[in-house]
Parts: structure tokens; sequence; C-alpha cells
């Protein structure tokens, strides 16, 4: 039941978000350096996560410090890799179309022969 309400919460949080706000720049540029300086605090809680599944089994408990090393690995590296694509993906000085040209009926960019 749990995971149902977190993916329900999950959907109806994206769907208010405006997808202009995705765009922004500005915005993008935030959640990117969010990214860089507050990745690595998926580490604690990947640890913890992994420990608590052997809530009845202390096995799988002390098992959990060490899946949760991985766990913490897998989600940092994903967290980093985010944070790679925004850098590229963001505008920067040339990279940007200017209005007129998205409004124009015409490709940005043609190649020449």
């Amino acid at each position: 039941m749990p995971k149902l309400f977190a993916v329900v919460l999950a959907v109806v949080v994206l769907a208010a978000v405006p997808f202009e706000a995705a765009a922004d720049p500005g915005t993008k540029a935030a959640n990117t350096l969010s990214n860089v300086l507050f990745g690595w605090t998926n580490c604690p809680k990947a640890v913890a996560d992994e420990v608590g599944k052997g809530e009845k089994n202390p096995a799988r408990g002390i098992l959990g410090v060490f899946t949760g090393a991985f766990m913490c690995g897998a989600n940092v590296a994903a967290t980093y890799a985010a944070v790679g694509i925004d850098i590229l993906t963001l505008p920067w000085g040339d990279n940007v179309l200017p209005p007129a040209a998205l409004a124009s009926g015409k490709p940005p960019l043609t190649l020449k022969e």
C-alpha cells in the first residue's frame, strides 16, 4: 500500500509542475547545482534502507551494509551522470535559439553542400 501511495503522490506532484519551469535555464541550473552539492546524501539513505530490510532476519541486516554500499554507488553515479547531461544541455551562449527562429516555419539549422 505505501508503494501505491508513493506512486500516486509522485504523479500528482509531477502533474502539478508546469512544463515551462523545467525548460527555464535558471531552474535547470539550480537543480544541477543542488544535485552536485547534495547528491552524496543518497548514501546514508541507501544503506539505511538496505539494513532496514533485515528487521526480521539479522543476517539480511548485516548483508544490507554491503548491498547498501552498492546501492549508494548506483544512486550517486546516476545523480552525477544526470549532472553531466544537465551541464551539456544548459543553454550556454550561442546554443539558444532566438524566439524568431522558433516562430518561423524554417528549420533553425541547414546543412551546407
